[in-house]
Order: C-alpha cells, then structure tokens, then sequence
C-alpha cells in the first residue's frame, strides 16, 4: 500500500495567485528528488506549506495520514519551475479565484517546524475553515428575511411566479422570480464542475442588490454558478455552517472581496411560503448526522396553481437538495406535487429502512438534475421513485430547464 504526503498550500497567496497542489505517493516523490532522499521521505509524513495535514484531514476529511502517526510538520519553501520536467504538479490561481492554470512547482527548502510553529499553524488552519467571523443569519425579523418575503407578499392577492430547475449539467440550481427579471431567490446556485459539460448559453441572472442565494451545503456543484456569472459573488450567500474543502472556502471569501455578504446558519429558516429546514432521522432518532447530506438543508413552498377549471388549488414544491429524506421532516414534503429529487436522483437515505416518499396525486412531477456525462451514475435510483408512484419524470440533461408557474 503506498503512502502519501501531502504537500499542499491551501488557500496561501503565491506570487501572482492561490496555488492548491497535489497529494503525492511516496514512489513519486522519490521519482522527483532522488533515491539517496528516501531516508528523509521516510520519516516524513506530513509536507506542508502553511496548512497541517492532519488538520485538514479532521475538518474536511480526505486521506488517513496525521501527524499523529509519527510524522512530523515540515515548512517547504517553493518557486515554480521552469522546466515542465521537473516539480510537483500544482493548480494555481488568479488573486481573484477565476483564472485557473496548471504549473508545477519545486523545493527550494524544507525545514522542520518547531513544536510552537506546529501548534500556530493548527490554530491559523482552524481559524481559517471556521465560519464564525461571518454573521449569523438574521433571524425571520432581520433583512435577509424581509427582503425576501417583501417579495413573496406584496399585495391581498396571489402573485404569480415563476419556480424553475435550471439545466446546470452535474449541478443543481433553482430560483424564485417574477416574469422578465432575475430571481429575488436561489437555492443552490451550482454548475457541472468541468466547464466542458456545463450547456452552454445558460444564464443564472442575479441582481446583486436583490438576490439572496440559500446554500443548501458545502458541496461544490451547488453553488459554483459564480463562475459563468460573477455578479452572484456581489449578492447576500445565507450558508449552512458546515466545514468544507479548500476551494469552499476560498469561494466564501471571493464573496466577501467582490462586495457582497455571507450570512451562516445552523437552524431551519421559515419565510412564510417557502420554508427551508433539515431534522433529526426519522429512522433512528438518536443518530446524529453523519455527513453533509444529512446536515444540510431542503426547501418545501407552499403555493397555489389554477386548475384545469380555472380554481385555485394547493401546490407543493420540494427541492430536496442533496438532503437524505430521512433527515427532512416529512410532515414538510407530504403531498409533493413537483419534487427535485435528492441528490439528483441517487442515493437519497443511509438506510434500506427508507420507506419513501409519495407523489400528491397521479400529475406529481419528480425532476432529476444531473449531467449527461457524471461519472456518478446519477440518477441511479428512478425505479425506487416510479415505484412510490412517481410516473411523471423531468430530466434536465434531456428535457431541459423545469419551469412551473405557481401563484402565492
């Protein structure tokens, strides 16, 4: 079994830009610095530039080396190298997140970090994925939440709005909005992640002084629509408080550079019609959540359609994000007339003891959002959905965006 260190610079300024490098087995390193270096390759578990591997591995969870396996915490000084031949393989970044290119990157020293420096640097790589600077979401009273149900409430009678699914790729994005200008609401805000397979001409339109963008958790292919718009980076982000990878952070703090606000929350947020929340499981009421798809969050609305006589009847909407079913509150998507099916269309609870969820009547819509080439096997899951009567399906990599017209 091959080991691994890691040799990272995480979110550190590098000459012109970020830099993210690659984790590297031992076979390859050696490959780079010469077999008379292999006594010092074994000793060594963790290559860091300013960020602890085993810190990272305890907050945002990749491979299973730490300092307290007996390695020891060793500050690299870099330079990029002009030779392609030579150097680990790196990404770097523009200051500014957007420009992206590949490098490679050399030694020019390494030094072991004293007991002091280890712990300083534990401290800033903490500090640095902790969300606590940010402000808390306001609460039903506060501005986030009055901007929005201005939106939702504006007069005696229903409004008309437009609820849509975009056709992201391997993504999920969906909004709020009147007719002819951009959505005063998104959850989730997210592309394919390979700028190849994202469809082209899509447009994600914001008004920087208008949108809010609820997160429904930290996964990339939720909310980097920022990318093919950068005016969201200028909008008001309400996030949930879970930790996330580098790039996550690194996409929170572009928010805060270009202007706009950063919002966390730890707890269920009700705007009156739409509701967005999360709960314990249904199946085992003392599991704690394992995971971001168990902690994060889905949003139900409450709203009316006209029928095929012209009358007002209840319409129920429920974009389920990547949340597991059995840690949303069923008495919230019971009687679903158009549901955004979890995790586009794959694994959708940790139990086989999952009974279900049921469609409102024989006209329920359940919408698949994925990528026509993920690598994920998505959706996976379609008969468990037609088999709890779910025979209406909308396939954004086929059928496109998924709009619906509702009344609130």
């Amino acid at each position: 079994m091959s080991e691994y260190y890691a040799i990272s610079y995480y979110g550190e300024h590098y000459k012109r830009g970020y830099i993210d490098m690659d984790f590297l087995d031992c076979a390859t390193v050696n490959r780079y610095i010469g077999e008379d270096r292999n006594g010092f390759w074994r000793e060594v578990h963790i290559i860091s530039a300013e960020v602890p591997y085993s810190t990272y591995k305890r907050n945002i969870g990749i491979k299973d080396k730490t300092l307290r396996s007996g390695g020891a915490l060793f500050r690299v000084d870099l330079e990029e190298a002009h030779r392609p031949r030579f150097g680990f393989r790196c990404d770097i970044y523009s200051r500014d997140g957007f420009e992206l290119r590949q490098s490679r990157v050399m030694f020019l020293g390494v030094e072991r970090c004293t007991t002091e420096e280890e712990e300083r640097i534990i401290k800033d790589l903490l500090k640095k994925f902790d969300l606590s600077d940010y402000p808390e979401y306001d609460g039903p009273e506060g501005e986030v939440a009055t901007r929005v149900m201005a939106k939702l409430e504006r007069g005696p009678l229903p409004e008309r709005f437009l609820f849509t699914t975009y056709n992201v790729g391997q993504g999920l994005a969906t909004s709020l909005r009147c007719e002819d200008v951009a959505p005063f609401m998104y959850f989730d805000y997210g592309t394919d992640k390979v700028a190849a397979e994202v469809p082209p001409g899509l447009v994600l339109s914001v008004d920087p002084k208008e949108t809010v963008i609820f997160l429904s958790h930290v996964h990339e292919d939720h909310w980097c629509g920022y990318r093919i718009n950068h005016d969201a980076l200028r909008c008001t982000w309400v996030v949930p408080d879970q930790s996330g990878h580098s790039i996550y952070h690194k996409f929170i703090i572009l928010i805060t550079l270009r202007g706009g606000s950063v919002y966390r929350h730890g707890a269920d947020i009700d705007l009156g019609s739409v509701y967005i929340g999360h709960s314990g499981s249904a199946i085992r009421r003392a599991r704690a959540p394992k995971w971001v798809h168990e902690d994060g969050f889905a949003m139900y609305i409450n709203a009316s359609v006209y029928d095929a006589s012209e009358n007002l009847v209840d319409y129920k909407i429920t974009v389920a994000g990547d949340q597991d079913y059995d840690y949303q509150d069923s008495t919230k998507y019971a009687d679903t007339d158009t549901l955004v099916a979890c995790h586009h269309g794959g694994k959708y609870c940790w139990s086989k003891r999952y009974a279900g969820i049921t469609p409102h009547d024989d006209n329920s819509v359940v919408v698949y959002s994925y990528g026509i080439h993920n690598t994920h096997g998505h959706p996976s899951m379609t008969a468990d959905y037609t088999g709890w009567g779910w025979n209406n399906r909308h396939d954004t990599a086929n059928d496109g965006e998924y709009v619906k017209r509702i009344y609130i």
